[in-house]
């Protein structure tokens, strides 16, 4: 089974747009993106990209919005 999650390629999260913040970076990356299906799952990034078919790049994965409340306030609807 794969533990990446399919989004993580082009991910910014995951690829670097937090590199002045590696602790920051390395710790999401452990903890949502190469956990498995289970922890990516409840990545507020994913959960964005499946309802809304996009992900806000700045959206951190432990984000305490809704993913109701992030499309509103990035107009994804």
């Amino acid at each position: 089974m794969e533990n990446n999650c399919p989004s993580a390629e082009k991910c910014p999260i995951f690829n670097g747009i937090l590199s002045d913040k590696l602790t920051t970076s390395k710790s999401y990356r452990k903890q949502f993106c190469e956990a498995g299906e289970a922890s990516w799952q409840t990545c507020k990034r994913l959960m964005t990209k499946t309802q809304y078919g996009k992900c806000p790049p700045e959206l951190l994965p432990n984000s305490a919005m809704t993913v109701d409340e992030i499309g509103i306030k990035f107009n994804l609807k």
